[in-house]
């Protein structure tokens, strides 16, 4: 998962993501991770994964 969420944050958001930690499980399938951006300090997000479509959403409302 932590691939598809760093080919995500590239295609998408046009970011060089160097690592992604998950640290925290939200829900099923629902993650607090830290972002390692190359170049940048990390941050905090949420990424959801979605197993049926093999999909990650960033930041899911």
């Amino acid at each position: 998962m932590e691939d598809t969420a760093k080919q995500i944050l590239t295609e998408t958001y046009g970011v060089s993501v160097k690592g992604i930690t998950i640290t925290e499980k939200i829900s099923k399938n629902k993650y607090k991770a830290i972002v390692d951006l190359t170049g940048d300090t990390a941050g905090n997000i949420i990424v959801q994964y979605v197993p049926s479509t093999n999909k990650v959403y960033v930041n899911p409302e």
